[in-house]
């Protein structure tokens, strides 16, 4: 099976400007490509479907958490403090 493209999937959360789209797909190769549908990331669908905020600030906002857990996540292997 095919993997769905990022549009598709950034879509269903009304993502769909070329800067929110490639805000998902940078969460994407963060989190990996079913991240927002993962229970390890429930936090992700939590801002996805977040009516309070614009499309544009839930991009933004999940790409943010997103490399800051990534960043985190890789001092913490390296042993640095966070």
């Amino acid at each position: 099976m095919t993997p769905e493209r990022p549009e598709s999937r950034a879509g269903r959360y009304g993502l769909d400007t070329p800067g929110q789209i490639e805000c998902f797909a940078r969460a994407q190769d963060l989190l990996g490509t079913e991240f927002d549908t993962d229970p390890r990331h429930a936090w992700a669908a939590e801002i996805l479907k977040d009516g309070a905020l614009s499309a544009d600030e839930r991009a933004a906002m999940l790409v943010a958490l997103a490399e800051l857990l990534r960043e985190e996540a890789a001092e913490a292997e390296h042993g640095q403090p966070g």
